[in-house]
């Protein structure tokens, strides 16, 4: 299958998600209490959210690492271009940089630190991980130490976010 394809596979499922979601909140609103609505509500925005990234073609990656770590460098190579991302000796991307594809542009957002520590403690909670006080107080080690005892304590979620803890 390419990518068209499984891009319209996937496109129907959530479609057809997004209607159930509907009709299951337009109906049953008489025989679901408010906690049981506002979590089909939460999956409802998720899955419309979805729709739409698919829909313009959008993909979210994180590059986080150490300053001076060559995350911009990185970057630009994997956008294939020699300077979307600034460089230098100095800190140049402390904030989160949105880069979105155009027909032959670029367009760069910048993120304030706050902006950027919403998402990063987003990701943080994603694997339950208890000490989220944004990047500037984050403690690599320990979260390193956190991460590799879920492999004891919560195999499955550990298995599901290992993938972005390969370096």
């Amino acid at each position: 299958m390419n990518y068209q394809q499984l891009k319209q596979n996937y496109l129907s499922k959530l479609q057809n998600t997004k209607e159930k979601l509907d009709e299951i909140l337009n109906t049953s609103t008489d025989v679901l209490n408010n906690e049981e609505i506002k979590d089909l509500e939460k999956l409802q925005k998720i899955n419309n959210k979805f729709i739409t990234k698919l829909n313009k073609e959008e993909i979210e990656v994180a590059i986080i690492g150490a300053e001076n770590g060559g995350k911009s460098t990185f970057a630009n190579a994997f956008v294939k271009l020699k300077e979307a991302f600034p460089t230098g000796s100095i800190r140049t991307t402390y904030t989160s940089t949105k880069l979105k594809y155009g027909n032959d542009r670029a367009i760069v957002t910048f993120y304030t630190t706050e902006e950027f520590d919403g998402i990063f403690n987003e990701l943080l909670e994603q694997v339950k991980y208890q000490n989220r006080n944004g990047l500037k107080n984050f403690d690599i080690n320990h979260y390193k130490s956190y991460f590799e005892n879920l492999k004891q304590t919560d195999k499955k979620l550990y298995d599901d976010h290992n993938f972005l803890h390969n370096s």
